[in-house]
């Protein structure tokens, strides 16, 4: 006869019971930490003679319950009555669940390699990854134990339902798509009237709403005195206030890029309420279309999120978008007509190509990059490539170099045309695409500056072209998206001086930068390496 060992079935039992009643051991800890802080709090006024803290705890635990309760309403009426899909973006939520299901993985890779593959059941609409582990030779007097011992673990993860109480704000992130198709393929309702129905919903369920609107930043920064009526407003941002509590839902825009959406600087809309900078609004955005997927949170709630939170998370923080000014552009134009010459229209065209190619290689490496000297130059001047500048140019820091980068640029057609410097100092890759040159030119960074390097190939002196640092925004370039320092004008005025906004045809790289300095020369021992003509 065999017998399982009572210590085992006592563990069994525990483990199974923490598993089937999460949510009522989870809400009997936050009941009992709340009676101690409760309890702690009054002993405490009792005998410091003061009073009314047990009034302010109530009142936190009031708004943390009326936070969880705005934000089931709010996902119950966009999702299921008006048949919006907006994505939870709120960065300290999407951080919490993020951690946490780095801590699920973890623990399912933990028990995979202790237990082997699991079976997968679907438990009261939850996803659960089931262990099985038979128990032998266990006991002390040697018997064989024949219970079996189920490790179970929710996939969907469980958000701590406090979370929420110190939030003033939760934001969210609608992809705008005008013509929403239904399941049958018959075109839906627009997504104008969808966001018309919720303003509605929203307002008679007892939350007070803004509505933030302005017009598409392409129109209104063109030329000055363009009569903008007759064109229809963008709705840009909607806001949604009930108690102390502030619902955010920022309208992304597709961009002409297929695939890249916008979002505008709330403070740019016009409409009543807060104007306190907010995660989507307090600058504008860029973003790639990123899918989303479906989770459940402790508080009751059923919410969308990014489909990779970490890698949102990682572009949240640099998402800062900053439009070309086309008002600017227009006024230099008008001076300075653009030529409209065969050759030069020829050269812009394969200039876009080889811009379009050359950041489709960045991109798959990872590898972050933005236009630099005259392209970047043409961007902020006059919006667009400038023709008798017969190149574009790349800036990278050197820290993103990759050693695979020439290889994948000679996959996607281009041709090495010379290699300068090496990676410790200076170094310089030159591609030819038809009869475009590529520059990527590689940035070093000083304690108060960045620098990127140059190389005279006949004599081997060396050139270090100075800039003050900067971040990288997003922007709108020949319908490409691409980087720009952030700062653009000191950028340009570093390189090109004050006078940035007077066309030169005329440039020595040696000698026209205000900001290039001599930089010694290459030892005659190194020239071999450091200069490579192909």
């Amino acid at each position: 006869m065999t017998r399982s060992n009572p210590r085992d079935n006592v563990a069994t039992l525990a483990f199974k019971f923490s598993v089937r009643h999460r949510y009522l051991l989870l809400a009997l800890a936050v009941c009992g930490a709340l009676a101690v802080s409760i309890l702690a709090l009054h002993d405490r006024h009792r005998n410091s003679g003061t009073g009314g803290s047990s009034s302010d705890e109530m009142k936190a635990i009031l708004l943390c319950e009326q936070n969880q309760e705005n934000l089931k309403e709010f996902a119950e009426i966009a999702y299921d009555r008006v048949g919006i899909r907006p994505v939870l973006a709120e960065p300290r939520l999407l951080e919490l669940l993020a951690d946490l299901e780095r801590k699920r993985d973890d623990l399912v890779k933990n028990l995979t390699n202790r237990f082997g593959h699991p079976d997968a059941s679907v438990q009261d609409g939850e996803k659960v990854l089931t262990w099985h582990r038979p128990h032998g030779n266990e006991n002390a007097d040697n018997t064989m134990a024949k219970t079996v011992v189920d490790y179970s673990l929710p996939v969907t993860v469980f958000g701590n339902p406090r979370t929420v109480c110190n939030l003033w704000r939760t934001s969210f992130l609608l992809f705008y798509k005008d013509g929403l198709m239904q399941p049958n393929g018959t075109a839906g309702i627009r997504m104008s009237q969808r966001l018309a129905d919720l303003s509605r919903l929203m307002k008679a369920a007892g939350f007070t709403v803004a509505v933030f609107e302005g017009d598409d930043p392409r129109l209104t920064n063109a030329l000055p005195g363009v009569d903008m009526r007759g064109t229809d407003p963008l709705l840009l941002h909607m806001r949604f206030f009930r108690g102390k509590h502030n619902i955010y839902v920022t309208v992304l825009y597709e961009r002409s890029e297929s695939g890249v959406y916008w979002h505008s600087n709330l403070l740019t809309g016009t409409g009543a309420g807060s104007k306190s900078p907010v995660h989507f609004g307090s600058h504008a955005g860029s973003w790639k279309w990123f899918s989303s997927r479906m989770v459940h949170l402790d508080f009751g709630v059923n919410a969308l999120v990014p489909g990779n939170i970490t890698a949102f998370l990682a572009d949240f923080y640099t998402s800062h978008f900053i439009e070309c000014n086309m008002g600017r552009a227009a006024r230099f134009l008008k001076s300075y007509p653009p030529s409209d010459a065969a050759d030069d229209i020829t050269f812009v065209a394969n200039a876009r190509k080889a811009l379009l190619l050359g950041r489709n290689v960045l991109d798959e490496l990872k590898i972050p990059f933005w236009m630099s000297s005259g392209t970047c130059l043409g961007w902020f001047r006059q919006c667009s490539i400038i023709p008798h500048s017969k190149d574009v140019d790349f800036g990278i820091r050197i820290k993103d170099y990759s050693e695979h980068l020439v290889m994948h640029m000679l996959m996607k057609g281009f041709k090495i045309k010379h290699r300068f410097g090496k990676e410790s100092d200076s170094l310089e890759l030159t591609f030819q695409f038809k009869d475009i040159k590529l520059d990527m030119f590689f940035f070093y960074e000083d304690h108060d500056s960045l620098w990127n390097g140059g190389t005279q190939a006949r004599t081997g002196k060396k050139y270090k072209y100075v800039f003050p640092k900067f971040s990288l925004c997003w922007t709108e370039f020949v319908g490409l998206r691409v980087r720009v320092p952030c700062s653009t004008q000191s950028y340009i005025e570093a390189n090109y001086g004050l006078t940035w906004d007077q066309p030169v045809k005329q440039w020595d790289w040696k000698a026209s930068p205000p900001n290039v300095h001599e930089n010694g020369k290459w030892h005659e021992t190194e020239m071999a390496k450091v200069v490579q003509v192909y």
